[in-house]
């Protein structure tokens, strides 16, 4: 709530999945890692994006490495 760009951000993300999903969290997140629970949409949209892995997958949550974070 600090940050109400970045907020409103975060909770549109799994909403919307636009494109570049995955490049929009490492820039505007810092993360390297997602953990997703019950956004289909984002977890598909992702999953297309190059360099993201899936490294867990259970009935409920789904992590994926992103890559590199663009923020030093």
């Amino acid at each position: 709530m600090k940050n109400p760009e970045l907020y409103r951000l975060w909770y549109e993300l799994p909403l919307k999945a636009p494109e570049g999903a995955a490049s929009i969290i490492r820039c505007r997140f810092g993360a390297q890692y997602v953990l997703l629970n019950s956004e289909p949409q984002l977890v598909e949209r992702l999953r297309k994006e190059p360099g993201v892995k899936i490294l867990l997958i259970t009935d409920r949550w789904v992590l994926m490495y992103l890559g590199e974070s663009e923020i030093p």
